[in-house]
């Protein structure tokens, strides 16, 4: 149990065993949530433990949604501003997002907060469209991990972020569908899937 933001969180096993699991494989590697069994927490109990693990501050965490503030991307963003401390920023980058969003979140990828930690949530077809400048996330999160597996979305994901050294993959179904080289790119890049939710417990 711990206060994040102010706020009493206190994570279900699984989600801690998850966290363990992810840190374990080395903070490489995918994990198998279904829905509803509370992805943004646990993906937040991770921030939590790699800023333990290895600098307080200064992070740029990227984290890749499949769709924007009208989706998933928003229910990222509100969760994590919910969660998140009182120097971190939280920024969404989508072709929907506000001129000034999208510059605060440039310049914040450029200079970090020294106090806090960045959190930028981009859409797949909005990375190319990123000044990245060389920098490369601290962690990278791709939230429903299956969706990047094709050729053309793996390629974006690669020529912006290959060389990142921490990366989390989220999926209920990390595997693709009757398409084992798509599911083979995932995992080469994302890593294996190292934790499976159990449904039991979300339910």
């Amino acid at each position: 149990e711990s206060t994040y933001g102010g706020r009493k969180l206190i994570p279900w096993t699984c989600q801690k065993a998850g966290r363990d699991a992810f840190v374990n494989a080395g903070y490489n590697g995918i994990l198998k949530m279904a829905t509803g069994t509370g992805k943004t927490i646990t993906a937040f109990i991770i921030f939590k433990q790699f800023f333990h693990d290895k600098q307080s501050f200064g992070n740029r965490i990227l984290i890749i949604v499949p769709t924007g503030r009208d989706r998933v991307g928003g229910q990222w963003e509100s969760e994590l501003t919910r969660l998140k401390e009182q120097n971190d920023r939280v920024y969404l980058y989508t072709s929907k997002t506000s001129q000034q969003e999208k510059n605060d979140a440039k310049n914040s990828w450029a200079t970090p907060p020294t106090n806090g930690n960045l959190f930028v949530l981009i859409t797949i077809g909005s990375l190319k469209n990123f000044p990245f400048n060389g920098i490369k996330p601290d962690l990278l999160v791709g939230d429903e991990v299956h969706g990047y597996g094709t050729e053309n979305a793996m390629s974006t994901i690669k020529n912006h972020l290959d060389g990142t050294l921490y990366k989390l993959g989220l999926s209920a179904t990390p595997e693709r569908i009757s398409d084992p080289d798509g599911t083979k790119r995932i995992f080469d890049f994302f890593g294996e899937p190292v934790y499976t939710f159990c449904l039991k417990e979300a339910q």
